[in-house]
């Protein structure tokens, strides 16, 4: 609250007692009067405080996060915050122009103590959403500074979100990260006041308590002949959430169509108990109405984890009709997230995680023995692993145990090459090798330790056995292949595969409880690789993650529900590594 002082001299000569008492009381009504003013929003004060933009996280980061004096990692290290611990942020801080996570700072207090952490070490932020009015016309950027890239224009009068303060290094000037039209963006303090502002004719936003037809226009149709016009109103087009980030932008788009002109729309997020999340409504007075008018304005990126329903609801005559109703689920999960969001057939690859040494660790070594020094790929059946190795002239075999604890070796008894991929088939009993690009596959049983060769009607390159869908998929520059898994190899079905940007090469494929994890390398296999993700229920790709611990070789899931990653490296090093994926949180 604004506080005045005011300096007055009741010992004036000549004043009387009944004067100064006069006094006293004018002064004090005065005060009162002050005080009440800025305690009032719109009466010279602010409902909100500016010191409240204030945000909090998580550390994440498996060695802890270093709390430093300045924003670089030269500077004085104040603390070691560990993995996990709470954080106030404070504000954000670019040390640069750049958008990079490895670029932007949080001036954090954490333990009685203040300094900076990166960004990219800090994670489940819950941002302050401070209601907020656009005082003037004003651009918005990627950064906290007029030299980054404008992205769009407030006007005056426009209702915006603020998440938290922020500042470019160097730069005096004080920014606000906001929720805008629907994106995360930057705009500057002297634009904003805090306080929600008078929404625009064409579009009202509602509250959880409010209703959704409040704005419907007085029924110029008896009932019965609005609900005959709501039953034949549709929506089409429009693409729904279906799991989303703790922080992400969504837009459905789509188009209201109607015989018959309808009187508006409301568009917007229920939460789990049936109250608004937030809405807009338009008034329409038309046959066709674009959602995407007012759905890019909602804030999906306020939504705090848990679960939702996006809603379109249409008013004729005072009747209204819920036209879509999609569940989704909002996580803080953003590996999870991000591979379970709009999940597509085929086309460019998504990159949506990426895997190294930070939030991956190694289960145990398995490199090579004797001439067969690489590992190639492996399998696991629930309580032994079968690594296969190979390179010219020599090829084989090993068995580690669960714990990984190296059991048995054996050759080939022919020369194949250079083998690609391996997979166990519980229902014959054997393990199936395939030598990249051929439609020869070699058997092996694990029992008896002999050898045979089978024939695929396709050639394939890895290829994995889901106990779960019970057949066999073989991954090849075409795309995945299913054959049956009696050992006939009957061709089922061939779906696309993602296509990734310059060459690749296809590596093994692993399967489990009904997803397909399918290998690429690019063109330095140690340095750029890739993990494609499948869903083999609708065959729908769900995007691909990034590897940067070295050649990836094959992927399996342990038995507690963990994706793991044969992973060859230029030193002839070699790991399986324990992922922070659980299938379990895909099957949601």
């Amino acid at each position: 609250m604004n506080t005045t002082t005011i300096k007055y001299n009741s010992n004036r000569k000549g004043a009387s007692r009944r004067s100064s008492t006069l006094a006293h009381l004018l002064v004090m009504l005065l005060v009162m009067a002050l005080c009440f003013t800025a305690a009032v929003p719109g009466l010279g004060g602010t409902d909100v405080s500016a010191a409240s933009a204030q945000a909090s996280g998580k550390v994440n980061a498996p060695g802890g996060a270093c709390l430093r004096a300045h924003t670089t990692t030269s500077s004085k290290q104040l603390m070691l915050v560990s993995d996990n611990t709470g954080v106030t942020i404070l504000r954000e801080v670019f040390a640069s122009k750049s958008t990079k996570a490895s670029r932007r700072w949080y001036y954090v207090s954490v333990n009685g103590k203040k300094g900076y952490i990166r960004s990219d070490l800090v994670d489940s932020i819950s941002y302050a959403n401070i209601p907020a009015t656009a005082i003037a016309r004003a651009n918005y950027r990627t950064g906290p500074t007029a030299g980054m890239t404008k992205k769009g224009t407030v006007s005056k009068g426009q209702s915006i979100t603020i998440l938290s303060e922020a500042k470019l290094k160097g730069n005096s000037q004080k920014w606000y990260r906001a929720t805008i039209n629907g994106g995360t963006y930057y705009i500057r303090d002297k634009y904003v006041k805090f306080g929600s502002g008078t929404a625009s004719a064409a579009a009202t936003s509602t509250t959880a308590a409010a209703s959704t037809n409040n704005t419907a226009a007085t029924p110029a149709v008896s009932a019965q002949a609005a609900n005959a016009i709501l039953s034949k109103i549709t929506v089409t087009g429009q693409r729904n959430p279906s799991f989303l980030e703790v922080g992400g932008r969504f837009t459905v788009k789509g188009v209201v169509n109607s015989p018959e002109s309808f009187d508006s729309v409301t568009v917007g997020v229920v939460n789990a108990s049936g109250q608004w999340a937030f809405s807009q409504t338009a008034s329409v007075n038309a046959k066709k109405f674009d959602i995407y008018s007012i759905d890019n304005a909602l804030p999906f990126g306020t939504l705090p984890a848990g679960k939702y329903t996006y809603r379109v609801d249409v008013t004729v005559g005072g009747q209204t009709q819920t036209k879509v109703s999609a569940p989704f689920e909002v996580s803080n999960d953003k590996l999870v997230a991000g591979l379970l969001s709009n999940p597509t057939n085929g086309g460019k690859a998504r990159y949506v995680y990426t895997f190294d040494s930070s939030n991956c660790r190694k289960l145990f070594e398995v490199t090579g023995f004797s001439k067969a020094l690489v590992p190639q790929a492996m399998t696991f059946t629930g309580s032994e692993y079968y690594v296969l190795y190979g390179m010219n002239p020599m090829q084989a075999i090993v068995t580690y145990s669960a714990d990984g604890k190296k059991t048995k070796s054996g050759g080939f008894a022919f020369n194949i090459g250079h083998p690609n991929g391996i997979t166990w088939d519980p229902q014959t009993g054997l393990c199936y090798i395939f030598k990249g690009g051929q439609t020869t596959i070699y058997t092996w049983n694990p029992k008896t330790n002999k050898y045979g060769k089978s024939k695929t009607p396709y050639s394939s390159s890895g290829l994995a056995y889901d106990k779960t869908t019970k057949v066999i998929y073989a991954s090849s520059e075409t795309g995945i292949r299913i054959y049956s898994a009696d050992g006939r190899f009957k061709h089922q079905k061939l779906f696309s595969r993602c296509k990734h940007s310059g060459k690749t090469h296809v590596q093994d494929c692993g399967a489990q409880d009904g997803f397909i994890f399918h290998g690429i390398s690019g063109a330095n296999k140690h340095k750029t690789n890739y993990l494609d993700v499948y869903r083999a229920a609708d065959y729908k790709y769900l995007g691909s993650i990034r590897i940067t611990l070295g050649e990836i070789e094959s992927a399996v899931v342990g038995n507690d529900g963990y994706l793991q990653l044969l992973i060859n490296t230029p030193n002839r090093t070699d790991y399986i590594w324990k992922t922070p994926l659980n299938i379990n949180d895909l099957k949601k």
